[in-house]
């Protein structure tokens, strides 16, 4: 993974040169899925996700200050299949209070770069992040 000293877009993979536009972003962000009020199951995730296109996944670890998460570049689908690309990425902020803690890696083009199953939330990687809810699938 790596680390960031000066604000950086990670999606477009480029330094922000100009701090007056770090807060400045040129996407649109809607909550399409919230465990805690949609239902903490892999049926509950894909109903509200599958097929939306691009998105992250932001995941607050219990009992500490870590966020941990991803970016799909392509969609969310319940095909129990893989997918290749080199756009996607994972992410770690380990003090979610030091944005300078924040550490970032990104795809190597592999077929298991998103993973899209239908009995499992959002999959990043071979066993990189991802969300099992324990096999529940109600």
């Amino acid at each position: 993974m790596s680390t960031f000293k000066h604000p950086y877009n990670w999606i477009d993979k480029i330094e922000i040169q100009n701090y007056d536009n770090v807060r400045y972003t040129p996407y649109k962000f809607n909550l399409l899925y919230c465990a805690s009020r949609d239902g903490n199951t892999a049926a509950a995730f894909h109903k509200k996700c599958d097929n939306k296109g691009a998105n992250i996944v932001v995941i607050k670890i219990k009992n500490s200050d870590q966020i941990i998460g991803g970016y799909n570049p392509l969609e969310w689908n319940s095909s129990d299949t893989d997918r290749a690309t080199k756009d996607s990425f994972i992410f770690s902020i380990t003090n979610k209070n030091d944005l300078q803690s924040a550490k970032i890696g990104y795809s190597n083009g592999n077929q298991y770069s998103i993973r899209c199953y239908s009995n499992i939330g959002p999959y990043f990687g071979a066993h990189d992040i991802y969300i099992n809810y324990y096999g529940n699938n109600d």
